[in-house]
């Protein structure tokens, strides 16, 4: 009678031992589990990071290069003025430009970074009053209309000269 109770009972303990092993072995298994659904999950923000950052490079190069020649860079290399004040200006001989047609970044191939050059902006209400059909020169500012972009030239606080639209003003621009 002692073999049979020595028996269960070591049948017993492989049964808990297998039992444990069992209950380890799913353990185990479901760590690594959540180890691998953690990896992936972190190779995956890794992933969108680094594209993300790719994406705002590309844009933020893509703006720069836009941006070299556009109204900015005219308003950042010369002084955004009323039409009113054009003689109102510092130093002896200066340009002022009004721009009134789409070729923009055109004329700011030529007056990129300089500093003698102020810039009529068209948008604002209180130039938008010289607009007319027909350009009409005066001495005094306030009198002048345009009809298209017009580039002064302003010599001892006088405008010496003038040019009306796009092929006068580039022929000068190009001389200067």
């Amino acid at each position: 009678m002692h073999k049979i109770k020595t028996n269960e009972k070591s049948k017993k303990n492989v049964r808990k031992n297998i039992k444990k092993n069992e209950v380890i072995e799913e353990s185990e298994v479901s760590l690594k589990n959540i180890a691998i659904v953690v990896g992936v999950i972190a190779v995956i923000f890794v992933l969108f990071y680094l594209l993300t950052a790719v994406i705002l490079k590309n844009k933020k190069d893509k703006k720069t290069e836009k941006t070299d020649y556009s109204d900015a860079t005219l308003l950042e290399s010369s002084s955004d003025i009323l039409m009113s004040d054009i003689l109102k200006q510092t130093g002896d001989k200066y340009y002022v430009i009004a721009i009134l047609d789409d070729k923009t970044e055109l004329y700011n191939l030529y007056l990129y970074n300089r500093t003698d050059f102020y810039y009529v902006n068209m948008d604002n209400a209180l130039n938008k009053t010289i607009i007319a059909d027909e350009t009409v020169y005066d001495e005094d500012p306030r009198n002048i209309r345009i009809s298209d972009t017009t580039l002064f030239v302003v010599e001892n606080n006088q405008i010496a000269e003038y040019y009306v639209g796009y092929n006068d003003v580039i022929t000068f621009l190009r001389g200067v």
